[in-house]
């Protein structure tokens, strides 16, 4: 490890010291009765203990240095729009455990008792409430509101029903917005790029575009239609160049809604599309 990077390490070990989220790893203990919660190509999700209180652990990996890279990359701008969120329809982040030395990063979330979203709609169980659907719906739009509202703005940029766990809270869902791994700061040259394409605004998808709100509108819309139908987004089209191209000649795919059904709730959609393309 070369000195800089070595140093880039050393200060954001410092930077969590002087915030007081910097954990120890010998404050984590491994929960050997929950299994592995998650994976994806930043690394993976483990369940833990901090303290006796149960955690969720979410460390880099790679096969090679390149991978880790990225990987650490990707949970070094995680923290970054964590060390500035408090809401309760966010998860809540407790800090990171960094080991400059063998460049190890892993970040502490609370372990959302609950299933992820997508698994509640494939499996009907989110109608066991009686307004389940709606609540979700209105606790993500309340912490996307949250996030818009900062100064200055923060984008999700990755909106979709596997980044969204639903808990029991009070004999009612609760949703819990997670993974702001592709999140950013709404500045001058922020550019926004590697949103799920099933989900992303269409601008989003030919080439890199100036990060705007607007883009969580967009996928909003589509988590609506999603939560609202059962319906996954762009379920016909199984190649992502196809929706590029569609895109590159302002094409725009339309939700497909039975007849008379949500028609209200179809405009809604419809208009989180639209501001999306004229914001």
């Amino acid at each position: 490890m070369g000195s800089q990077s070595r140093e880039a390490w050393q200060a954001l070990v410092d930077l969590g010291k002087r915030e007081h989220w910097l954990i120890s790893a010998d404050d984590i203990a491994n929960d050997t009765s929950a299994e592995t919660l998650g994976s994806g190509g930043f690394g993976s999700v483990h369940a833990g203990l901090l303290h006796a209180s149960p955690i969720a652990l979410k460390t880099a990996h790679g096969a090679d240095n390149a991978c880790i890279s990225t990987a650490t990359t990707t949970l070094a701008n995680e923290l970054r729009i964590l060390r500035h969120l408090r809401h309760p329809y966010v998860v809540s982040w407790f800090g990171a455990c960094i080991d400059p030395n063998q460049m190890k990063f892993s970040l502490v979330f609370e372990r959302v008792d609950g299933e992820c979203l997508y698994s509640c709609l494939d499996s009907q169980t989110i109608d066991q409430y009686a307004d389940g659907r709606l609540r979700i719906l209105e606790n993500v739009a309340c912490a996307l509101c949250y996030l818009h509202a900062q100064a200055p703005k923060i984008v999700h940029g990755d909106i979709k029903d596997s980044n969204i766990m639903v808990e029991r809270w009070e004999a009612k869902p609760r949703a819990r917005l997670l993974d702001f791994g592709l999140s950013l700061v709404v500045e001058r040259d922020s550019s926004l790029l590697g949103a799920s394409w099933r989900w992303a605004a269409p601008e989003s998808l030919p080439r890199p575009h100036r990060v705007q709100p607007s883009s969580d509108v967009f996928s909003f819309g589509r988590l609506l239609h999603r939560v609202l139908t059962g319906q996954k987004p762009l379920a016909g089209i199984s190649k992502q160049r196809s929706v590029q191209i569609f895109a590159e000649h302002g094409l725009l795919w339309t939700p497909a809604w039975q007849e008379n059904y949500f028609c209200k709730i179809w405009l809604v959609v419809l208009g989180c599309s639209l501001k999306s393309a004229l914001w």
